[in-house]
């Protein structure tokens, strides 16, 4: 964001009301705009959504999808009911793009960038159990991680099955892309860490950042950039750090999971539809 905003664009700041929320805003200066928005709540993102189209005057160049939790304790959105990492990973930010999609339609060359994880990895295969309500959406996970993996894994998924349904409506100025930041320092480490059960204690933690296996956090936003702003991206083309089995290094362009296929699409893009 404060590198899109360097260079004069306005950047638009979706987050929940916070002094976290406030001190990025902040950091970010000129140009940054902060708007409300909740992705626990569909009610939220919509008003969300509505407010940037108005705010934007009706023009989005690219939308980030990169909001995220990760490993939180299973438990059912208040206003909605689906698993709030599901929820707020996954689902929000697919009605998020149908909303803004006008906007996007709008610009002359537009990009919608899905971030995703190498705990995309952990999922075998993307499970239907997971667009349905608690408890059914958890009831088959042995532990939190299973759900996170299945979010991540479902970023790539919306990014193809977007790119698809754009390819078959003949629509070439917007473009899905995805990217992942391999093993980046950040605050969500830091929550997990702090968080019983979620299964990374601050010590294994510690032990990887001695390893050499973490890059900052400005390292891990370059996948990210380059899928939102190089001019060579093409639709559906994924990118994540070049060195260490994609955990660190500069960005480059990354094989797509075998995963994504177009039952995993059909899967994604019922199951959002559907709630």
């Amino acid at each position: 964001a404060k590198t899109c905003a360097e260079r004069g664009a306005t950047v638009f700041m979706l987050n929940r009301p916070s002094a976290r929320a406030k001190k990025a805003v902040e950091e970010v200066g000129r140009g940054a705009r902060a708007v409300d928005c909740d992705l626990t709540s569909f009610a939220s993102t919509r008003e969300a959504a509505a407010n940037v189209m108005k705010q934007s005057g009706g023009v989005v160049d690219v939308l980030v999808l990169n909001a995220g939790v990760m490993a939180l304790p299973f438990d059912a959105t208040p206003s909605d009911g689906y698993d709030v990492q599901m929820q707020t990973n996954v689902i929000s930010h697919w009605l998020l793009t149908r909303e803004l999609f006008p906007a996007l339609r709008a610009s002359s060359a537009a990009r919608v960038v899905s971030q995703s994880s190498l705990a995309a990895k952990m999922s075998s295969a993307l499970r239907k159990e997971c667009f349905e309500k608690v408890p059914m959406c958890t009831s088959w996970a042995k532990s939190t991680w299973d759900i996170y993996g299945q979010t991540k894994l479902s970023n790539l998924v919306f990014t193809e099955a977007l790119q698809t349904r754009l390819n078959a409506a003949k629509i070439t100025n917007v473009r899905a892309v995805a990217a992942h930041p391999g093993i980046a320092a950040t605050n969500l480490q830091v929550t997990t860490a702090n968080n019983p059960g979620r299964g990374a204690s601050s010590f294994q933690l510690a032990l990887l950042g001695k390893s050499g296996i973490f890059q900052s956090e400005a390292d891990g936003a370059t996948p990210a950039l380059v899928a939102a702003f190089d001019a060579d991206v093409e639709g559906g083309d994924f990118f994540g750090p070049s060195r260490m089995f994609q955990c660190k290094g500069a960005p480059k362009k990354v094989p797509k999971d075998k995963k994504v296929t177009p039952q995993a699409c059909d899967i994604l893009w019922s199951g959002c539809e559907a709630a």
